[in-house]
């Protein structure tokens, strides 16, 4: 039977995560991986994030989004922006595909910056601002990555107008 325990979420705020951190979690942020290394969190993120709604303010996420199925990458997208507050940044690094690295047997997505560029787009309703998008070789692995910096921008609903200028 599968479960998904939560050892301690310290929230600060604000509240940063590192999803997919494996043995190590980057300082400051509270580490999400489906299998238990020691992080703050054992979850598998197919089944959305275990965080509510508008709570993180940065997302970190080394080597861990070409884990993920080709129809599990939508869901994905969509809970970065559920979890996410406006304004939250998300820095995602992952193998590029032209890297040999990336056709290892447990990675199940292939990306380069294209890629990540309609997927950010398009996946959450022009939620993703991408701020930096590129590719270059990791010093010390020699292999090329993809780099996205991107900015979650959440927009007003008609029900929430600005009337700062109404008299």
């Amino acid at each position: 039977m599968w479960t998904n325990p939560i050892r301690r979420i310290t929230y600060a705020d604000p509240h940063k995560i590192d999803i997919g951190c494996k043995t190590y979690t980057k300082r400051g942020f509270t580490g999400i991986d489906y299998m238990d290394f020691g992080q703050n969190v054992v979850w598998d993120v197919r089944h959305g994030l275990p965080f509510p709604d508008n709570s993180i303010n940065e997302v970190y996420s080394r080597h861990f989004v070409e884990h993920l199925a080709d129809e599990d990458i939508e869901g994905f997208f969509y809970e970065l922006g559920r979890v996410c507050m406006d304004g939250a940044r998300i820095e995602i690094i992952i193998p590029h595909r032209d890297s040999v690295g990336s056709w290892t047997h447990n990675h199940l997505s292939w990306w380069c910056e294209d890629r990540f560029k309609g997927i950010a787009t398009s996946y959450a309703s022009g939620i993703f601002e991408i701020l930096e998008l590129g590719s270059s070789v990791n010093d010390r692995s020699g292999q090329k990555e993809v780099r996205a910096l991107i900015k979650v921008v959440k927009q007003k609903s008609d029900n929430t107008a600005d009337t700062s200028e109404v008299k």
